[in-house]
C-alpha cells in the first residue's frame, strides 16, 4: 500500500507514497500510517528506522529511507517486512519502539528457513523457483545486501539510495558486492552494548581466570618454544616446494574455467541475440498504414509474421531447450489469442514436453504449460483431452500452490469452460459458481478475472437453460467490464456477443438484435471479420434475426460462418457442427427443406461420432431433424428422434420445445393413444400450473390448440378454445391474442366442417389482428397469413368463388397491406 507503479512517457515508475520517513501533519497518509501527538512519532511501524522510533529529536536524513527501502526489498525476497505487522500493531508503543530500536531481524535466508513447510512453498512458488534455490539464492549476497540496509547504527548502512542500488546491480551481475558479513568483533561490541551488565559480571570472571592460570601457561610456554623454532624451519621447506605446485596447478584450472566460462557466455549471447532478432521479427515493418492500405485485416498479418517466427525458431536452434521452450509457449499463447488453435497446439505441445521433462510436473512453468496446452486443446475441439488435462492440472496445483492461488483459480475456470463444452453442465455451474466466490473474496468484485468468471457463469447458465439467472449477470458482467475496460475491448464485446444468445432465448429479440449489430460493428473492425468472436457474433444475430423475421439476412450470415469453419477447422470441430446445425436450421425456416434435411442429416451423423449420442448438442440436432421430418410428411421417421428428445428434455430445459412437434407426429402418424396420453397430460399441466380463470392459463392453453390445429385435432382444439377465449375476451378484449384465439377457434371449426360458426370467428379475427399487426411481435405476424387462407378455404367450400378471389387479392398484398 505504500509503493504506487504510474506511467510516465510508457515507462513504469516507481512512486513512494509513504515511509517513516514522511513528514505527516494534517491527515493520514495511509491507513497504517502512525501519528501521535506525543513525540511526534509519523510514519509506518513496519517501514519505520530505529532512528525515528527514539524521537528524541535526532536529525533525520536520508538514511532513514535507506532502512526503509531495505524493508522493502527483505518484503520482495522473503514476502513478509523483517517485523511482523501484525506483532507490531499488538505490541505497546514502548515495546514497539524497542523491537525496532534493539531487536537485530533474522536474514532473509534464516527468515525462509524458519517458515512453516506450506508457506515457505507458497513464497518460492511465487517466486517460480523451488524452496532449496529460492534459499541458495537468498544465502550469501542478499543476506549481506538486505542487512546492510538494515543496520541499527544508521552510519553503517548504505549511504544513499544509489549506492544501495549499485550493490544489487553488482550482485545481478554475479560482481562482488560491498556490503559484507560481520565480523565477530562488530558482533561482539552489539552484543556488548545491548548487555552492559551481565558483559561487565563476565569480564571480571573472565580476568580473574586469567590471572590464575597465567604463570603455569608461560612455563609451558617456554619448554615448547625452542622445539617449534626448530620444527619450523622443516616445514617452512616443505611448504614452499607445495605452495609453489599448487599454485601453478590453480593457475591452469583457473585459466580453464575463465575459458569455459568465456565460451559459455559467448554461446549464451549468442542464443539471446537469435531468441530477440526472432521475435523482432515479428513487429518489423509492422506498419498501420501499409497494413490499412493492403486491405489485409491486422489479424491475418499478425498470424503470418507469428508463422515466419515458428519457422525461424524450428530452423535455428537457441540452443537453451528451456528458452526455446519459453518462446515457444508465448508464440502459442499469441495464436491462440489469435484464433489459430491447431498452430497453437503444436508448439504448445513441445513446450510442455519440454518443461516436463527438465523441470519435473511440479514446476510453476510446467504447469502453466499444462494449463495453456488444456485451453488450445479446448479450443480445438479435442474436448476429452482438454477435460483431462485441466483435471491434471488443477489437482497439482491446488495441491502444490493452494486453492487460493490466481493459478489454481485460473485452472478451475478453464476447465468449467472445458466441461460446458464437453456437455457437463452441471459441473461447469459448480466449478464457475466456487470460482466466482473466491475470487470476489480475495482480488474483489470489480476485478477483471471476476468480471470474466461472471460472464463464463451466466453463459453457462444459458446453455443450462436458467435464463433468470443468466441475463442480469450477463448485464451486470457488461456494466462491470465497460466501465473496467471501456466498451471497445475483446472482453467486453465477448459478453456482448452472449448476451446477444442470451436475449434471444428469452424472446428479447429486438434487444438481442441491437446490441448484436453494434458489436459486429465494431468486431469487424477491431479483431477482423474471422476472429472466433466475430463469427460467434454473425452466428448469435443471424439468430436473432430469424425470430424477428429477417430470415433473408440471416441465411447468407449462416452460410458466411459455416463455410469458413469448414474451410479452417473441418467438418468435425465442435464450432463447425454448432454452425451447421444452425445454417439447417434457417434453411427450414426459410421452407428450403431439400436443403436443411440432408444437412440436419449430416449434423447428426458428425455428432454421434465426435460427442456421442447422449449429448445435449446431439439431442438438439436429432429434435431439430425430428421437425424437419415432421413438415416433410415424414412422422413415422420423426417419432423415434422425437420420443428421445422428450425424454432428454426432463433435464435439459431448452429442449422442452420437443412437446408440441411430438404432438404432431403422433396424430399425423395414426398413434392416437399415444397423442391422447400425451395430449392430457399436457393439459393436466397446464392446469396445475395456472389458477383457473386466470390469464395464464387461457395463453397457455391457446399456445397449445395452436399445435392442434397443426395437427389436425380440431375437436381438440376447440374444446380448450371454449375454454380460454372468454377468458382472453373478459380480461384482455384489445390485445392482439385475443384475436388471434378468435382465429384459432374458427380454424378449429373450419376444420370439422362448421363453416356458418367458423366465418364470423375467422373475419372478426382477421379485422382485429390486421388493426393491431404494429404490436405483434415479427415471427407471429404469419397469422395473419394464415387467417386469410382459412378464409379463401371456406368460402371454395361454400362455393362462393369471389369472396375467395377477394381473399387471394388480398393475401397478395401481404401482412403490411404490400406486395
Amino acid at each position: 500500500s505504500n509503493i504506487m507503479i504510474t506511467l510516465h512517457d510508457g515507462k513504469p515508475i516507481v512512486k513512494v507514497i509513504d515511509f517513516g520517513i514522511a513528514k505527516a501533519t494534517e491527515q493520514k497518509l495511509t491507513e497504517k500510517t502512525l501519528f501521535t501527538n506525543y513525540g511526534q512519532m509519523i510514519g509506518t511501524p513496519t517501514y519505520m528506522s530505529p532512528e525515528q522510533a527514539v524521537m528524541s529529536g535526532l536529525d533525520i536524513d536520508t538514511r532513514s529511507d535507506i532502512y526503509s527501502l531495505g524493508v522493502l526489498l527483505y518484503e520482495l525476497l522473503t514476502g513478509g517486512p523483517p517485523f511482523d505487522t501484525k506483532t507490531l500493531q499488538s505490541a505497546g508503543f514502548d515495546e514497539m519502539r524497542r523491537i525496532i530500536r534493539e531487536q537485530e531481524p533474522h536474514k532473509p535466508s534464516t527468515r525462509l528457513s524458519t517458515m512453516a513447510a506450506e508457506v515457505r512453498l507458497s513464497v518460492a512458488a511465487k517466486r517460480h523457483v523451488s524452496p532449496a534455490a529460492l534459499a541458495k539464492e537468498l544465502h550469501g549476497d542478499l543476506d549481506w545486501i538486505v542487512m546492510k540496509a538494515l543496520e541499527k547504527d544508521r552510519a553503517r548502512r548504505y549511504e544513499s539510495a544509489s549506492a544501495f542500488a549499485q550493490d544489487v546491480d553488482r550482485h545481478l551481475r554475479a560482481e562482488p558486492v560491498s556490503a559484507a558479513a560481520p565480523t565477530a568483533g562488530y558482533r561482539l561490541r552489539k552484543f556488548a552494548t545491548r548487555n552492559k551488565g551481565p558483559v561487565t559480571v563476565a569480564a571480571v570472571i573472565t580476568l580473574l581466570l586469567i590471572a590464575g592460570t597465567a604463570v603455569s601457561t608461560w612455563q609451558a610456554v617456554v619448554a615448547t618454544k625452542a622445539r617449534e623454532v626448530a620444527d619450523a624451519a622443516v616445514v617452512e621447506k616443505i611448504d614452499a616446494l607445495n605452495s609453489e605446485a599448487e599454485q601453478r596447478r590453480l593457475a591452469v584450472a583457473a585459466a580453464a574455467d575463465a575459458k569455459a566460462a568465456q565460451e559459455q557466455a559467448q554461446k549464451r549471447l549468442a542464443q539471446v541475440e537469435k531468441a530477440n532478432i526472432m521475435l523482432g521479427s515479428i513487429f518489423k515493418q509492422l506498419s498501420p498504414r501499409q497494413i490499412a492500405q493492403s486491405g489485409r485485416p491486422l489479424q491475418a498479418v499478425l498470424v503470418e509474421k507469428l508463422d515466419d517466427a515458428v519457422a525461424q525458431l524450428d530452423g535455428e536452434a537457441i540452443g537453451d531447450p528451456l528458452v526455446v521452450a519459453g518462446l515457444q509457449s508465448q508464440l502459442g499463447v499469441s495464436l491462440l489469442a489469435l484464433g489459430e488453435p491447431a498452430k497453437a497446439l503444436l508448439l504448445l505441445e513441445k513446450a510442455r514436453n519440454t518443461y516436463r521433462d527438465k523441470l519435473g510436473t511440479e514446476h510453476p512453468d510446467t504447469l502453466q504449460a499444462m494449463f495453456e496446452l488444456s485451453k488450445a486443446y479446448l479450443e480445438s475441439g479435442r474436448l476429452k483431452q482438454a477435460v483431462s488435462l485441466g483435471e491434471e492440472t488443477l489437482r497439482r496445483r491446488t495441491a502444490y500452490l493452494g486453492v487460493d492461488h490466481p493459478s489454481t483459480l485460473a485452472s478451475m475456470a478453464e476447465l468449467a469452460d472445458a466441461f460446458r463444452s464437453s456437455g457437463e453442465l452441471d459441473r461447469a455451474v459448480e466449478l464457475l459458481e466456487e470460482t466466482l466466490a473466491l475470487r470476489k473474496k480475495l482480488i474483489g468484485p470489480d476485478h477483471h478475472s471476476t468480471l470474466t468468471t461472471m460472464n463464463n457463469l451466466a453463459h453457462t447458465y444459458a446453455k443450462a437453460g436458467r435464463l433468470k439467472e443468466a441475463v442480469p449477470l450477463f448485464e451486470v458482467t457488461l456494466e462491470g467490464l465497460q466501465t473496467k475496460l471501456g466498451p471497445a475491448h475483446p472482453d467486453t464485446l465477448v459478453t456482448m456477443v452472449d448476451l446477444v444468445d442470451a436475449y434471444t432465448m428469452s424472446r428479447r429479440y429486438g434487444d438481442a438484435v441491437s446490441i448484436g449489430e453494434r458489436a459486429l460493428l465494431v468486431l469487424r473492425t477491431t479483431l477482423g471479420p474471422e476472429h472466433p468472436a466475430t463469427l460467434t457474433c454473425i452466428n448469435n444475430l443471424a439468430i436473432a434475426y430469424q425470430w424477428v423475421g429477417r430470415i433473408n439476412e440471416a441465411v447468407p450470415l449462416f452460410e458466411q460462418t459455416h463455410n469458413f469453419n469448414m474451410a479452417k477447422h473441418g467438418s468435425e470441430h465442435p464450432s463447425t457442427l454448432a454452425s451447421m446445425n444452425n445454417l439447417a436450421a434457417a434453411y427450414w425456416r426459410a421452407g428450403q427443406l431439400d436443403q436443411s434435411i440432408p444437412l440436419f442429416e449430416e449434423n447428426l451423423k458428425l455428432r454421434i461420432a465426435k460427442l456421442g449420442p447422449h449429448h445435449p448438442q446431439t439431442l438438439e440436432t436429432k429434435v431439430n431433424l425430428g421437425v424437419n421430418y415432421n413438415d416433410a410428411g415424414r412422422y413415422g421417421d420423426a417419432v423415434p428422434l422425437l420420443e428421445e428428445g422428450f425424454v432428454a428434455a426432463e433435464k435439459l430445459p431448452q429442449l422442452r420445445y420437443v412437446v408440441s412437434p411430438l404432438l404432431i407426429a403422433y396424430f399425423k402418424n395414426g398413434q392416437k393413444d399415444k397423442f391422447t396420453g400425451l395430449f392430457d397430460g399436457m393439459v393436466r399441466q397446464i392446469r396445475s400450473t395456472f389458477v383457473a380463470g386466470s390469464v395464464g392459463r387461457a395463453k397457455a392453453l391457446t399456445s397449445l390448440s395452436e399445435t392442434l390445429l397443426k395437427a389436425g385435432a380440431h375437436t381438440e382444439a376447440e374444446t380448450i378454445l371454449r375454454e380460454s377465449l372468454p377468458i382472453l375476451e373478459n380480461e384482455e378484449p384489445d390485445n392482439w391474442r385475443t384475436f388471434d384465439a378468435r382465429r384459432q377457434l374458427g380454424q378449429a371449426l373450419l376444420g370439422q366442417k362448421k363453416y356458418a360458426d367458423a366465418e364470423p370467428l375467422l373475419l372478426a379475427g382477421h379485422e382485429g389482428l390486421k388493426a393491431r399487426v404494429r404490436t405483434m411481435p415479427a415471427p407471429a405476424r404469419v397469422v395473419i397469413t394464415q387467417t386469410v387462407d382459412a378464409l379463401i378455404e371456406l368460402y371454395m367450400a361454400t362455393a362462393k368463388p369471389q369472396e375467395a378471389a377477394k381473399w387471394r387479392t388480398e393475401r397478395a398484398k401481404g401482412v403490411d397491406g404490400e406486395r
